[in-house]
């Protein structure tokens, strides 16, 4: 399943037709569960949408806020998202499939996490590429 975002809040599956999440704002991020069920969009607002229909439809508001843009969304191979932002508290991380998040930056510095990687054969590792200050890794799924 390929997904892609657009400047217009529209997101598009395998060439398909736009679904919108939300007008007037970009998709930053766009992440999808191992079946691609669960889609979650990031935005420039700071709003993460959630589909739980492989991103057919998305539900009318946030399930979650972050103070800054959603730089990076990425699932594991069990239930577990890593979302980060640009500002804030930087990395947030969800263990029921993106409806709720916590914060998860023990061990972060304060700038911004750009990008996430998860070992599919080992999911509790994950790897965080920040803005300036480096390459982290957790083996504890991200605490």
């Amino acid at each position: 399943m390929l997904f892609a975002g657009s400047a217009g809040g529209a997101l598009t599956r395998n060439a398909g037709a736009p679904t919108t999440v939300a007008s007037g704002t970009r998709i930053t991020a766009i992440a999808a569960n191992s079946d691609a069920t669960i889609v979650l969009a990031g935005l420039a607002t700071g709003a993460i949408f959630r589909s739980g229909n492989g991103g057919g439809t998305f539900g009318p508001t946030p399930v979650f806020t972050l103070s800054g843009q959603v730089n990076a969304l990425v699932f594991d191979p069990t239930t577990n998202v890593y979302a980060s932002e640009s500002t804030g508290v930087r990395a947030w991380k969800s263990i029921d499939s993106g409806q709720n998040f916590s914060a998860a930056n023990v061990g972060l510095p304060a700038n911004a996490v750009n990008a996430f990687a998860v070992d599919a054969t080992v999911p509790a590792t994950v790897y965080a590429g920040t803005n300036g200050a480096g390459f982290f890794k957790s083996t504890r799924g991200g605490q």
